[in-house]
């Protein structure tokens, strides 16, 4: 009981915590953006999708083994640490090497790569240094379950970057300082952790370097890297290329559509969270009740994301020139392409969580690099017609294939019941169709947030009438849930 109280109160601390980032992430980038404009805005994101490729090398996937080697035994946490660390600061300085000669190649190559990009990929690698240390701190935390200081750490860094960003952006700073905002949140969240680390854990760092110990450490980190380096550069690799192929103006008009629509994924991943320890126990315990655990959470992804295209279909263009204005104008076509990916990426939560529960993560690693390599291609054959348009196009693809390559072997592992799930998804497009429809006609008689407030209420009303959602389901996804496999 005493381990189960824990588990919950650590997945509230950081759903809660995710939620108020993603809220205070999105409104200030909608600041920037509005106060940047749009060559600017490309500019600031392509520095930004540049520098994340290489936090996952810095990192390698060592985060992760950190916390699970951590956990199975804590007491030799500190030769862990000590270990890993040594292997990473390695690492770190190989990629900053690596970064630096990259984006120096690119100024000398690509013609809209000028010296404004490259300043601001250099602070980007002072922030992805200070982040790499960062998740070093948050895996020791969850090494011990400890993520009250995780969480809270997570809120310190977006106020930060909140309030140094908001001060130079009012006081007209130029483009770096705004990029060093970032830097800010990034140093002042270290020092917080670090205090916290030398005060709650204990734990010493000596550096201990042997070439016995790093191969087998990166043997072991390995698939985690992987795994982390193809997610990255499925969500940077569209932007860097449109910068590159098309200018600064176009990726700035996607970057806009494409934060909007990714900011949503902090309901799936929340759920996500609680997902897949349940599916792993009953993998483990009730194989028999796997494929209720799949039907739940898929279900329950198409009643979160199904009222979310309609409603930007209908509100799209009312969304993005009121949070923004008509210099955005562009950015709606993106949004309306960008949120039929929708859909498919929440769903690939259920569809992906389950195969890695299920020990079918290397599978799941095969199905992202081959959705990556769809969106490569894509972009590579569409950017040059279409710009940003191309890009968008590009992400519903890769997410459509991403689930397509999951779904058959999810049913080979767990039947699940085809015709139930038709049903349900059926009710619960029809419960949505009806909100776009009443959104139609009361969409400029109302202001935006009461229109919205509207839709909510009429798809409630309009899935529990189609009983789209019953006692029974709720029953079962809390079972998927919270019980965890308990048979």
């Amino acid at each position: 009981m005493e381990a189960s109280a824990r588990i919950a109160k650590n997945t509230t601390y950081l759903t809660v915590a995710s939620i108020i980032q993603k809220i205070i992430s999105f409104g200030y980038f909608a600041i920037v953006a509005k106060t940047l404009g749009d060559a600017q805005l490309g500019k600031y994101t392509f520095a930004l999708a540049f520098s994340s490729i290489f936090i996952i090398f810095m990192d390698f996937g060592l985060g992760p083994l950190l916390t699970r080697e951590g956990a199975k035994d804590e007491s030799k946490l500190e030769g862990f640490l000590q270990e890993m660390l040594s292997v990473k600061f390695v690492l770190m300085a190989a990629s900053l090497v690596f970064m630096i000669a990259s984006i120096h190649v690119a100024d000398a190559v690509f013609e809209r790569v000028d010296s404004t990009d490259v300043l601001l990929v250099y602070i980007g690698s002072v922030i992805i240094i200070f982040d790499t240390l960062t998740f070093s701190l948050f895996s020791i935390f969850r090494a011990v379950r400890r993520l009250f200081w995780e969480a809270l750490a997570i809120i310190i860094y977006q106020s930060t970057i909140l309030g140094v960003g908001l001060f130079f952006l009012y006081n007209n700073f130029p483009l770096p300082y705004i990029l060093g905002a970032l830097l800010a949140g990034s140093v002042v969240q270290f020092i917080y952790l670090y205090i916290i680390f030398r005060l709650k854990a204990h734990l010493h760092f000596r550096f201990k370097w042997s070439w016995k110990t790093t191969r087998r450490i990166l043997a072991l980190s390995a698939p985690f890297a992987i795994a982390g380096i193809i997610f990255r550069l499925n969500g940077s690799v569209d932007s860097i290329m449109l910068k590159i192929m098309a200018g600064d103006s176009y990726a700035g008009w996607y970057g806009l559509s494409f934060k909007l629509v990714f900011a949503l994924t902090v309901f799936p991943g929340a759920f996500a969270t609680s997902y897949f320890p349940a599916v792993s126990t009953y993998f483990k315990n009730a194989k028999h009740k796997l494929h209720e655990a799949f039907e739940s959470g898929f279900v329950y992804m198409c009643i979160l994301s199904f009222p979310i295209v309609a409603g930007v279909a209908i509100l799209g263009d009312d969304i993005i020139l009121t949070v923004w204005d008509e210099a955005w104008t562009a950015s709606i076509q993106a949004l309306w392409i960008l949120i039929i990916a929708v859909p498919f990426i929440f769903a690939n939560y259920p569809v992906g969580n389950f195969l890695n529960a299920v020990d079918k993560q290397k599978l799941n690693t095969v199905n992202m690099f081959i959705a990556l390599a769809v969106n490569i291609v894509l972009n590579s054959i569409l950017i040059p017609h279409y710009t940003f348009i191309g890009a968008a196009i590009a992400v519903v693809a890769s997410s459509i294939v991403l689930v397509l390559l999951g779904i058959p072997w999810v049913y080979r592992i767990a039947p699940f019941q085809i015709g139930y799930l038709t049903k349900k998804i059926s009710i619960i497009a029809f419960a949505a169709s009806i909100m776009a429809f009443v959104l139609f006609f009361i969409q400029h008689t109302y202001p935006l947030l009461i229109s919205i407030l509207i839709g909510i209420l009429i798809y409630g009303a309009a899935l529990y009438l189609l009983n789209g959602i019953t006692n029974n389901d709720l029953s079962s996804l809390k079972k998927a849930i919270l019980r965890k496999g308990s048979s």
